[in-house]
């Protein structure tokens, strides 16, 4: 049956790409644990440094260091909140596709047409941003026009509005604008990031 392999043959593209995305937030994962081990040997290193300095000068830096680390601490828990809700996304859209690929293999086994559910609306990603996404890496630096798109905005942007006008994931401009914040021309308060 014609329409049943293009089910099928659909089926097994998007559960291809699903693994495919699966596989770039591991990555982006294995990268954020990283970052996150580095931020732990600075602060040990910071800790040591401060241990051999008077201890007036200790507690101001200590203060200081402690209210760094609780900024930080939040803007990872709202990294890990947005990551977790794209997880999400994709076992849901999982959950469809493999529930519609039983419901064809049933159907060729039984003889009898099964209906197929359709994928959620919020777990779809549009074939337009798609499109334009690969645009988008194709354009051009993606750090370059991160830094552009931030400068437009000096009253501050997100990095999720930042992904939105490129229409990327928000969660590959992670490295880039760091990147921005190490070389001092950007600046981040809490979750937002402006130009320095």
């Amino acid at each position: 049956d014609k329409n049943e392999s293009t089910r099928i043959a659909e089926f097994k593209e998007t559960l291809a790409d699903i693994q495919s995305r699966q596989r770039a937030r591991e990555g982006e994962v294995a990268e954020m644990i990283k970052k996150f081990e580095n931020e732990l040997e600075e602060m040990a290193s910071e800790l040591k440094a401060l241990l051999s300095q008077s201890e007036s000068t200790r507690l101001e830096e200590f203060k200081s260091m402690l209210a760094d680390i609780k900024s930080k601490q939040r803007v990872r828990e709202e990294e890990v909140a947005e990551l977790l809700t794209a997880f999400q996304k994709d076992i849901t859209e999982a959950r469809t596709h493999w529930q519609n690929l039983a419901k064809i293999m049933a159907s060729k086994r039984t003889g009898k047409q099964v209906p197929i559910t359709e994928v959620p609306k919020e777990a779809e990603v549009p074939r337009p941003v798609e499109e334009a996404a690969e645009e988008a890496f194709e354009e051009g630096d993606l750090k370059a026009r991160a830094l552009r798109i931030i400068e437009d905005n000096p009253q501050g942007i997100s990095l999720r509005q930042i992904g939105e006008r490129l229409n990327i994931a928000y969660i590959r401009l992670g490295s880039p604008v760091n990147q921005l914040i190490e070389e001092g021309r950007v600046v981040k308060r809490d979750s937002i990031y402006l130009p320095a």
